[in-house]
């Protein structure tokens, strides 16, 4: 047992010797060995790594409540109103069509109310029929012209235009048919009426009614559709609009042109 730190010492010898050796000449063919780094050689500094950017949280919107809408009541009394307008005037007058067919006008929006037009001995009111549409030309405080539409005493629809009077009344006598259409049966008459941003009257038609209409599907009747009329330029003979040429069935065989909605 004690040879064997002998041998240990004595195989340490050639390797202490060859480790004295590293300045020689290696033999040829003998690959150079790599120097080992100092102890008081420098690492090299390492990159440091670019810090991820913080993400920015996504606000989340707090549901807000929505006000609840109050109920103000601006005049009483009036006898079926189906329909209120307010003329671009600068007057704030609000005015109420009656479906017996009368239009009365609120000066500056509050009562007592005066009688602003009285078309009555013209309209079959009751039911669905009546004075049921009412609106003021874009340009009514320079031309004081205003459309209504009505049932007639037959029990058609009549679209027609009158005029305002010195007094800032509206004039019975003055009224000029626009458009009239039979209409079958005593339900489903429409009557809205109003002027696009175009200039255009917008004319909105029922189906005639009676049950199982299929006229709002059809386009070769007005009946079921929005109408789109030109109510400026001066009609041919006959009629009481323009159709718009950009209407879009302008030139469709049997399409009626003054249709702008249909279905």
């Amino acid at each position: 047992m004690t040879l064997r730190p002998a041998r240990l010492a004595l195989a340490l010898v050639p390797l202490l010797a060859l480790a004295g050796c590293v300045t020689a000449d290696p033999p040829a063919g003998t690959a150079t060995p790599l120097p080992f780094p100092s102890p008081t050689q420098a690492s090299p500094t390492p990159t440091p790594r670019r810090a991820s950017p913080t993400p920015t949280p996504t606000l989340v919107p707090t549901p807000s409540v929505a006000p609840r809408p109050a109920l103000e009541l601006v005049v009483d009394g009036l006898t079926a109103p189906l329909d209120v307008s307010a003329p671009d005037d600068g007057s704030a007058d609000l005015l109420v069509a009656e479906q017996e067919g009368r239009i009365v006008r609120l000066p500056g929006g509050h009562p007592p109310a005066v009688v602003f037009l009285d078309i009555r001995d013209r309209v079959l009111a009751g039911g669905e029929r009546g004075l049921l549409g009412l609106a003021f030309h874009p340009a009514y405080a320079a031309n004081g012209r205003f459309f209504v539409d009505y049932t007639d005493l037959d029990g058609n629809t009549v679209v027609a235009e009158y005029e305002r009077t010195a007094d800032g009344a509206g004039d019975p006598t003055s009224e000029r048919v626009v458009l009239f259409v039979e209409q079958p049966a005593a339900n489903h008459n429409g009557g809205a009426i109003r002027f696009g941003r175009d200039r255009m009257l917008y004319v909105a038609l029922g189906d005639g009614g009676g049950g199982g209409s299929a006229n709002g599907h059809r386009r070769d009747t007005l009946l079921g559709k929005i109408l789109r009329l030109d109510v400026d330029t001066a009609p041919p003979p006959g009629r009481g609009y323009v159709v718009p040429p950009d209407n879009p069935f302008v030139g469709v065989p049997g399409v009626r042109p003054e249709i702008w909605a249909t279905g």
